[in-house]
């Protein structure tokens, strides 16, 4: 099961605010929800449904009349009911307890980002960093593709002389996250991450099933990067329930 997530990155001068709400990115959720999430959504833990009825489990019924027992036992939807060693002492019965653990993932948050840049000269930012909140009963893997080098927003022409963008993405134990977990990073410059993926194991999720999957960015640009001017950089990361 896969669900395929876009990454886009823009940057622009302060003149071509107008783009902001065309580019900054949306999310694609490519699954079947009924699979994934069984209809309910930002779910904090574990929720118990009980079901007794006998149309799920089927019954038992057992009686001794002048002496002589008889019974019968008979399957629900999801259960069965048994007996056995019937006499005028009594009788064995089964009891039987069946639960389903549905599969549950969610995942909330943007992975898209927007530097307005300002001023002259070459330069490279700190770290910025987003956080995207995960909750999952399944392992994991986030596998990154498609990322490209800086390329001019009116046209994606692709211009390696305005600067590079150096990512590291991995999954980290809570939301906000903590320590980092899953078998390693997702880290390269530019289209260097595709290919790349991360794992987590169902040992290694946290207790709480609560995650974030953290994208880091450190864009360095140089003094070709043109004023008045929108460039973008576009990715995907599927993630793949495991």
């Amino acid at each position: 099961m896969e669900l395929t997530i876009g990454l886009h990155l823009t940057r622009f001068a302060p003149a071509c605010r107008r783009l902001w709400f065309y580019r900054l990115a949306t999310l694609a959720l490519l699954f079947a929800p009924a699979q994934i999430s069984y209809g309910q959504s930002n779910l904090s833990g574990r929720v118990f449904l009980y079901d007794g009825s006998t149309l799920t489990n089927g019954s038992t019924s057992f009686s001794i009349t002048g002496g002589v027992a008889t019974g019968s036992a008979s399957s629900g939807s999801a259960n069965s009911n048994g007996i056995s060693a019937m006499s005028a002492s009594g009788a064995t019965v089964d009891v039987t307890t069946m639960f389903f653990v549905r599969t549950y993932v969610y995942v909330n948050g943007s992975f898209s980002s927007t530097f307005d840049i300002r001023g002259p000269g070459s330069a490279t930012d700190v770290n910025e960093q987003s956080e995207v909140e995960t909750r999952s009963n399944r392992p994991l893997t986030i596998e990154a593709e498609g990322f490209t080098a800086i390329e001019n927003a009116s046209n994606s022409v692709v211009v390696p002389s305005v600067g590079t963008i150096a990512y590291t993405i991995r999954l980290h134990s809570g939301f906000p996250g903590g320590g980092a977990i899953g078998s390693g990073n997702i880290k390269g410059v530019d289209d260097a991450v595709n290919g790349q993926s991360s794992t987590v194991s169902l040992s290694q999720l946290p207790n709480s099933g609560i995650m974030s999957i953290r994208i880091q960015r450190k864009l360095k640009l140089n003094q070709l990067a043109l004023g008045n001017t929108s460039y973008h950089a576009n990715g995907v990361l599927i993630l793949t329930v495991n």
